[in-house]
């Protein structure tokens, strides 16, 4: 039957298509649209002309320049690592040569142009060592004068610069390079480019010194981190005066370029102490070590501690040739320097991954500091050592600055080692040493051994659980070659030994033996010895000083002073001594594999500050109490004390072991020891509580919370004493009780004168008659008869009348005669005489006989009655007693001298030797109590002593000076019965001191006080003369139990000892190995056996001096007139003063006071004279009136008469004391220096200078406006180690807590997501900011940077390798003024927002990069790859992922590495030169941009075969091996195992398509002002710049290829034909603007395919107009069997192909041996027919992913014609293709496919 025709016809479509919307290979054929191709080769969108909308082959690059032409023959392959511009088309290109085996073994710096394309060499030399796997980055500057500088990265070398010198000096075309880095000009024949920093050659000229550059570079001075020699500084007093302020001074300095300082201030100077009584007369010298190879300049800073203020002044910029700086004054102009500034300290990175610029700062990318090594188990095994430095006792008054080593006193120590770029590692803490076993004696005389961590009952331990470490300070002496030697400054070593053990009880890490224990590692298992020094889990241990005597030792060498136990002979031979350390094996630091540490040039010791751990609170003296009682009613019979003086006599000169005796014991000869009834109460001294004295607690008043005073020994010297007359006292006239007698006689003589009355003589005759008888007794007529025998007993009578009425007899008879009945017995007798002899007389007749008669007129009272005569009597004589008397008394005292009966005691103790303690005794006491004592009563808080009974004093410090009163008591052990402790203080030194004496007890005890040189001991006649007697105390310290002291390790604040950087100026030999048996390998170490010796110590030994004032009354005379009446007596201070004196005039009046019952008893007065003194003095037997008897009423008046010195009646050679005045002077460690103590203005506050202020008499003074004021204790405490600011910071710093060394010893201290950044240029300065680095410039991200560009003017974008991209906006105005801004650095250019360009989540990492070298800025925007996520961004507006733009999955396919997909870890990626990366490239003419990706495929029968080398420290690996087989090495590339992945694909932003792939693969690439330049190798090769050659890339011709798909939708056609317009010229090399029209010229090739069908390889060929029969052999297979050669027509620029057909050779319809129609069985469940065939894909594609072949598999060439089918289908693709292009400009513009719709 015939079939119906449908009525349907063919109808045919032209399908056309243009060039106008990019490449696409996203898309669903029936969605690639109009305009759009499907793939390109080696094809542009534009031409030289422009010719948009079309599409053409792309320009071949040329060789522009060829770098490293010189470089030696050794060097095999030569590679451009990178460029940076410099100025318009200047580049200066960096080159690396590599031998045969891939060593970097030269380099080169050139400068290119490209627009001459002219390559100079500047610089060639290997010491740059670049290599081809580390690329370079950086950026480039114009400086003020004129010069370029080049500053780059490779992320393995130091940074570095480069100064190229100004570009109007460079060699011009004049000039040839010669080699050796020289240029010649025929004339000039070795020039050198201008600006590099040549190595120098100098010589010395006339004392100048001229420099010639060699043609060697200067590596070093090259680095962006310099080499350099850290700086020695040392500074001193000055020779001559100035106007330096008092205080203390240490100096630092920087290394400067031109005024910019490019270091931070290296260590500081010793610290230097000025200090002159004239203040502002002081000068400094500052002497320097600088760095002259490196560095032309320095800044030196002075820092000034002033009156507790520190202030930096910067003195100025200096030559680095200068040595010495005087500094006589510091100018107020000078510019001040932040304190803060000065600790900074910058890390140095050495190396980062990257550099770039942006807004005037140099970025530096992932910086690399040095490598942090595990140091610490070698640290475990230095030994700390101290040393005993002696140096005159001036030492510090003299200039000297050393800081000593406090003694007992335990420290902590850290090392850091020093690189060859200044910075410097982490702190390693150095342990102290193991403990031993050590022995002592015990208290019962019995040798102990004991462990020194091990608790022991020792008496002197304190508590139940303390170690023989804490109760014995365990350190020792040793030898060394030290002992002997001589310090820079003077002094002597005498001694070394090891420390003392002492452990904390915090520990060291217990789960980190990684860190503590040596044994960890094979390295450090050699040197550590078994295990000996692990320290994992163990308690710290720390450095303990000995004391003043090393145990069981009596030497003194560590005496804190040179002990002199007899200054008077051996004169002033004081000498103080310094503790300092030094170190012993130290060895050398290593990597965790036993590899030196590289670039160690020196190490720097610290230790711990004391700030806040101090065991030791103050070191001292100590002064004991006497006792004594009350009186009155308040406090009567209680027990008060007070503080001894004018030392620390215990049993006072002379004193008695009598108990009665008041000077028995203790018993003080100054003070009256008697209760209110007289009766004697001894003195006693309590041993448990004494006064403390020591700098610390005077200068200061810390807070007495220490637990422990312990005991050093006892310092003892001898005072210098003397008896003065105090000044302005006035002087006395003193009766005694003799003269009483002349008073009371001439009192009585008036009285009996008076009582006389008036006498009348009158002379007469008498007879026998006219003598009355009861005149005579006798009648008259008995006398008459013997005349001259009567005139003789009258006359007799008369004389004794005369006699009697005269004599005091007569006178006392007169006054008995006045009260009767008594008589006169006087009268009677001469009657009776006279009558005795008139008796015998015959009186015969009357007889004249002459006589005298005497009449007396007595008083009227005597002739009144009995009782009013008795009244008056009394009176009367009372009344002339006393004239008498009085006149008698005036007489005395007008004869009586005024004498000085006060004296005063004044002394110096110097306290010149130091004495062992006894070991056996208690040298350790519990602190129950500590408070300070003011000029005041003050009560001793109750407490209960051992025996439970509770104990109180008061302490009467009255007028004495502020101290501090310590209480103690024994530990638990001392005495068993007694658990907790027994009330016990430091012992008695007996007679030890004999310092306290009246002048009595002197001159009494006159053998014992030395003898001054003069040889005359003071006496009574003359008590001024000087003397000295021995004075001695105890010496000891305040403590606390720190059991932890320092705590934990990294809290400790450290403090530089060590002066300069220690400097290993010669390597340390290797002096030790170990063979390892764990891993077999024998380690070497280098050792520095022994340090220097060390100071640095934060305490002082210094003449410490305070006065010590005993005032016996609280009120003198002064300045008052001779004979001021004032009774001392009622000014007692304390408690009792035995000698006083009352010198108010004695009046007779006072004898009537006797015979007053009710008189008061005033004390210092009474009715005999000697009531009214006390006094010190002489007497003939040498026993002393006042100490035999203490009554101040004597008896007895004759007594005086024993005493010839005292005198008769009046007091002479005799004494009482106002003040005994000492001043204790004796060496002491502590932080006060003493010797520069303040010195006060007024007499009264000053203190005695041993060095400058020795006149204590003037101290003393009597004057109560001097020697009643109290010391001025005033002090700079700038001028004390310990306080200075360097104290409160640390200058060195543990590693974290997280170290990990195993971690660490991968890389170096690496910061991959870190950015630090310059100060910002200044125009036109001459500092280069860009070396500048400071330590808060940098900014840390989450995730490693990948790339930073420039953005928005000021702003930068900042792209990450796991993290979406950032940006900052930038800062309007840059913060460029002084301080800290410009110091430490404020962030500046981070200071604005971070502003996310992104908002997807993290997670999606969405914008990341991973190529470095991909990240290209542009005019149109940044574009960037995301090679992970295989994507292609833009940032201008937004983040814009252009990869969308039609090779969206392509790129996801084609992005990611290959090679890491068999080599993850492999090391060189982002490199395209040495290994795989990707990048990008502008072409600014063309605004063209392409993106490249280097890559190599391992090819598949080598997979899981191949092994990746990495390169090793000697320069072999990096290599690939099959089967590891090392003998055959395959480089990255080579085609036997790999195939090339790489691939470059340009896109177009003007119209935001992407164009093509292209064929050339560069190394690096550099973007110009019009065409850009790529590097291949050594080459320089320029693009888009050729308009008469094409496709050729590096030397090789490619093709030119375009697949264009013939569209129409859903509509199944026949391909018919294929038209296209395509125009071809041949342009002028000259000017690429005149053209010619190449005819015919076409495509070689094309291949035609859909889904389903291909027409293999059409060679096309011209259709041949004029030879039809030529044109007829088309098509025709090709001489190769594998194509056709088919015809193509030329008609009106129109090209047409239509001889293609189907020649798939099996698209599973047609199965091989299966004949049309099939009649083959179909496979059951299945529409697949049964046979032999196979499918077979149409292409091949290479792993570049844009390469590719036809499958030859799935071609027949011979099919049957019957089996030829057209090409139907609604998507098919042309791929034409010009295998090579030469000078000929293909542009192709329209593209027609003539279709025949099928009616199906």
């Amino acid at each position: 039957m015939a079939k119906k025709n449908s009525g349907l016809q063919n109808v045919s479509q032209d399908v056309t298509n243009s060039f106008v919307k990019g490449l696409n290979k996203d898309s669903e054929p029936s969605y690639v649209t109009e305009g759009m191709w499907t793939h390109a080769i080696n094809a542009t969108s534009s031409t030289i002309e422009g010719d948009l909308g079309t599409i053409s082959n792309e320009s071949s690059n040329y060789l522009c320049g060829v770098t490293g032409r010189t470089m030696p023959a050794e060097v095999t392959e030569k590679h451009i690592i990178g460029g940076i511009h410099l100025f318009s088309d200047k580049w200066v290109i960096y080159t690396a040569g590599h031998d045969i085996s891939g060593r970097p073994i030269d380099s080169e710096i050139g400068l290119f142009e490209t627009d001459s394309c002219t390559y100079r060499v500047i610089v060639q030399d290997a010491c740059l060592k670049f290599d081809k796997r580390y690329l370079i980055s950086g950026s480039s500057r114009e400086k003020e004068d004129c010069s370029w500088q080049v500053y780059w990265a490779d992320g393995n070398n130091p940074d570095r610069f480069l100064n190229i010198g100004d570009d109007a000096s460079w060699p011009d075309s004049s000039y040839n390079y010669i080699g050796n880095n020289y240029y010649s000009n025929g004339t000039d024949v070795e020039f050198l480019w201008p600006g590099v920093q040549w190595v120098e050659e100098c010589e010395e000229v006339n004392d100048c010194e001229i420099c010639k550059n060699t043609n060697v570079l200067d590596c070093d001075k090259a680095r962006l981190a310099r080499l350099m020699e850290t700086p020695c500084l040392s500074i001193e007093l000055g020779d001559t005066g100035g106007t330096i302020a008092n205080g203390t001074y240490f100096a630092l300095i920087a290394y400067t370029i031109k005024g910019q300082k490019v270091t931070d201030y290296f260590s500081q100077s010793n610290n230097q102490f000025v200090y002159n009584v004239n203040d502002l007369s002081g000068s400094l010298q500052i002497n320097v070590k600088a760095d002259t190879e490196n560095f032309d300049e320095f800044v030196c800073v002075l820092v000034q501690n002033v009156n507790q203020g520190t202030v930096a002044v910067q003195l100025g910029f200096y030559s680095t040739t200068v040595e010495r700086i005087s500094v006589d004054q510091i100018n107020a102009s000078l510019v001040s320097i932040p304190l803060e500034q000065l600790p900074v300290v910058t890390p140095v990175f050495e190396t980062t991954d990257q550099m770039t610029d942006a807004n005037g700062y140099l970025l530096r990318v992932g910086p690399r500091s040095r490598f942090d090594f595990n140091y610490q188990p070698l640290a475990n095994m230095i030994k700390a050592k101290w040393a005993s430095v002696e140096y005159p006792g001036n030492y510090y008054d003299k200039g000297g600055n050393k800081g000593n080593y406090l003694r007992d006193e335990v420290y902590t120590f850290y090392i850091r080692w020093v690189y060859d770029t200044g910075d410097k590692s982490s702190s390693y803490h150095i342990p102290g040493r193991a403990p031993r076993e050590i022995q002592y004696v015990d208290s019962n005389g019995v040798t102990q051994t004991v462990l020194e961590d091990e608790i022991i009952s020792d008496q002197n331990s304190l508590t139940d659980d303390d170690k023989a470490f804490e109760v014995k300070n365990t350190a020792s002496i040793t030898t060394g070659p030290l002992v002997g030697s001589t310090t820079e400054d003077g002094g002597t070593v005498i001694a070394v030994g090891d420390m003392g053990y002492w452990e904390s009880t915090e520990k060291y890490s217990k789960n980190r033996p990684d860190i503590w224990n040596p044994s960890e590692y094979c390295w450090t298992t050699g040197p550590a010895q078994n295990g000996s020094f692990d320290l994992c889990g163990k308690y710290i241990r720390h450095h303990k000083f000995p004391e003043d005597f090393i145990l069981n030792s009596s030497s003194d060498v560590v005496s804190h002073f040179k002990p002199n136990p007899d200054p008077l002979n051996n004169g002033n031979d004081f000498k103080i001594r310094l503790l300092g350390v030094y170190f012993e094996n130290i060895i050398l630091p290593k990597d965790q594999n036993g590899n030196d540490i590289p670039g160690i040039v020196g190490y720097e010791i610290l230790r711990g500050s004391r700030e806040g751990n101090k065991s030791i609170l103050a070191k001292g003296m100590v002064n004991n109490f006497r006792t004594f009682k009350f009186k009155g009613s308040v406090k009567k019979g209680q027990t008060g004390l007070y503080p001894n003086y004018p030392f620390n006599s215990i049993l006072p000169l002379g004193h008695s072991n009598n108990i009665s005796d008041h000077n028995f014991r203790f018993n003080d000869p100054y003070i009256k020891n008697t209760n209110d009834e007289d009766d004697v109460i001894n003195q006693q001294i309590p041993t448990d509580i004494f006064t403390f004295h020591s700098p610390e607690t005077t200068f200061r008043n810390p807070q007495l919370n220490t637990t422990e005073f312990k005991l050093y020994g006892h310092i003892s010297g001898i005072s210098t004493q003397q008896f003065i007359e105090p000044s302005d006292h006035p002087e006395f006239r003193m009766i005694t009780n003799a003269a009483l007698i002349p008073i009371i006689v001439a009192g009585l003589a008036a009285v009996t004168l008076s009582l006389m009355g008036k006498k009348t003589e009158r002379k007469q005759e008498f007879t026998s008659g006219s003598l009355p008888g009861d005149a005579l007794g006798v009648s008259s007529a008995t006398y008459i008869g013997g005349q001259a025998g009567v005139i003789a007993a009258v006359t007799a009578r008369n004389i004794l009348l005369q006699a009697y009425h005269s004599s005091a007899a007569g006178a006392a008879d007169s006054l008995v005669s006045l009260f009767p009945p008594y008589e006169a017995p006087g009268m009677a007798a001469i009657d009776a005489s006279f009558y005795a002899a008139m008796a015998p007389l015959a009186l015969t007749g009357a007889t004249t006989v002459p006589y005298t008669t005497v009449n007396v007129e007595l008083p009227a009272w005597t002739y009144l009655g009995p009782l009013a005569k008795t009244l008056g009597a009394i009176n009367h004589i009372a009344y002339y007693f006393s004239e008498g008397a009085s006149a008698t008394l005036e007489l005395i005292y007008a004869f009586t001298p005024k004498r000085q009966f006060a004296l005063q005691q004044i002394s110096h103790g110097f306290y010149s030797n130091m004495n062992p303690p006894e070991f056996t005794d208690l040298y350790r006491f519990k602190l129950d109590d500590g408070f300070y004592i003011k000029n005041n009563f003050q009560e001793v808080p109750t407490y209960q002593n051992q025996l439970g009974l509770y104990q109180n004093y008061t302490i009467n410090n009255l007028k004495r000076p502020e101290t501090v009163t310590l209480r103690t008591k024994s530990g638990p052990f001392f005495n068993p019965a007694f658990s907790e402790g027994v009330n016990i203080g430091p012992k008695l030194l007996g007679e030890k001191d004999s310092s306290l004496v009246t002048l009595g007890t002197l001159v009494q005890n006159s053998n014992s006080p030395l003898i001054p040189s003069d040889g005359k001991l003071p006496t009574f006649e003359n008590p001024r003369n000087a003397f000295g007697l021995p004075i001695a105390s105890q010496y000891g310290a305040l403590r606390s139990r720190i059991r932890n002291q320092y705590g934990q390790l990294d809290s400790v604040k450290q403090v530089i000892i060590s002066p300069c950087e220690q400097k290993l100026s010669e390597t340390p030999p290797l002096d030790l190995e170990y063979f390892c048996p764990i891993d077999n390998i024998v380690y070497y170490y280098k050792r520095i056996t022994s340090t220097d010796l060390f100071f640095g110590g934060d305490t002082y030994v210094t003449r410490y001096t305070e006065k010590n004032n005993m005032l016996f009354f609280y009120d003198w005379l002064y300045n008052q007139p001779d004979d001021f009446e004032f009774n001392y007596f009622l000014r007692d201070q304390i408690p009792d003063a035995r000698f006083a004196i009352n010198s108010k005039k004695y009046d007779v009046g006072d004898l009537k006071e006797s015979f007053n019952i009710f008189a008061d008893d005033v004390v210092g007065e009474g009715a005999l004279p000697n009531a009214f003194f006390n006094l010190d003095y002489r007497v003939n037997n040498n026993r002393f009136y006042s100490y035999t008897d203490d009554k101040r009423k004597p008896s007895g008046i004759l007594g005086i008469f024993q005493d010839k010195e005292k005198g008769v009646f009046s007091i002479k050679q005799a004494y009482f004391y106002l003040a005994n005045s000492g001043i204790r002077d004796f060496f002491v460690e502590t932080d006060v220096l003493t010797d520069f103590r303040s010195q006060a203005d007024e007499v009264g506050r000053k203190h005695y200078n041993p060095y400058r202020y020795t006149d204590y008499r003037a101290m003393f003074n009597i004057n109560p406006n001097v020697i009643g004021q109290s010391t001025d204790y005033r002090y700079d405490y700038s001028l004390s180690i310990s306080k200075l600011y360097n104290q409160y910071f640390s200058q060195g710093f543990l590693q974290a807590r997280t170290y990990d060394p195993s971690v660490a010893n991968l890389c170096f201290t690496y910061f991959p997501d870190r950015l630090i950044y310059s100060l910002p240029v200044q125009d036109e300065s001459v500092k280069d900011s860009w070396f500048i680095y400071l330590i808060n410039n940098y900014k840390s991200f989450k995730s490693q940077i990948n790339s930073v560009k420039s953005i928005n003017d000021s702003g930068i974008f900042i792209t990450f390798k796991n993290e979406s991209p950032i940006m900052y906006q930038g800062v309007d105005t840059l913060q460029t003024d002084l301080g800290t801004k410009i110091t430490i650095g404020d962030g500046g250019l981070f200071s604005q927002p971070q502003q996310n360009v992104s908002s997807a989540d993290l997670p999606y990492e969405y914008g990341s990069c991973q190529s470095r070298l991909s990240v290209i800025s542009t005019p149109v925007g940044i574009f960037y790859m995301s090679q992970d996520q295989g994507k292609i961004f833009s940032y201008g507006q937004g983040l814009t992922e252009i990869s969308n733009s039609g090779l969206k999955w392509w790129f996801t396919l084609f992005m990611p590495y290959k090679l890491t997909e068999d080599f993850p870890e492999y090391p060189y990626i982002d490199n395209p030169v040495a290994g795989i990366g990707c990048q990008a490239i502008y072409g600014n003419t063309s605004t063209m941009l392409y993106f490249c990706k280097t890559d190599y495929y391992l090819k598949d029968e080598y997979k899981g075969r191949t092994k990746y080398i990495p390169l090793n420290s000697d320069g072999t690996g990096d290599y690939f091996s099959v089967d590891e087989n090392k003998n055959t090495q395959y480089r990255l590339g080579d085609e036997r195992i790999f195939e090339d992945a790489s691939w470059t694909v340009s896109y177009d932003p003007k119209s935001n398509f992407f164009v093509s792939y292209h064929d050339w693969h560069p190394d690096l690439n550099f973007g110009t002002k019009d065409y850009f330049i790529s590097t291949k190798k050594d080459g320089l090769w320029r693009h888009n710049y050729l308009c008469n050659s094409f496709c050729n890339y590096y030397g090789k011709q490619y093709g030119f290829e375009v697949e264009i798909p013939s569209l129409t939708g859903q509509n199944v056609v026949t391909l018919r034909s294929l038209t296209y317009i395509l125009e071809c010229y041949r342009r002028k090399e000259s000017n690429c603007i005149d053209q010619h029209h190449v005819l015919d010229y076409n495509f070689d090739q094309a291949v035609i395919y859909n889904s389903e069908q291909v027409s293999g390889y059409l060679n096309l060929n011209l259709y041949p107009k004029n030879n039809i029969v030529e044109s007829m052999k088309y098509p025709k297979l090709a001489d190769n069997l594998s194509s056709y050669d088919v015809l193509f027509t030329k008609e009106e620029q129109k090209y047409r192909i239509n001889q293609f057909w189907d020649i798939t050779k099996d698209r599973a319809e047609f199965p091989i041996g299966s004949s049309y129609p099939p009649t083959g069985s179909v496979i059951p469940g299945t529409t697949i027919l049964q046979g032999n065939y196979a499918s077979e894909n149409t292409w091949v594609t290479s792993q570049n992913g844009y390469t590719r072949v036809l499958n030859q598999s799935n071609l027949d060439y011979n099919k049957s014609e019957l089996q030829r089918k057209k090409f139907r289908h609604y998507t098919n693709f042309i791929t034409l293709t010009r295998k090579e292009c030469n000078d000929i400009n293909m542009i192709m513009k329209i593209v027609n496919s003539k279709n025949q719709l099928s009616q199906r």
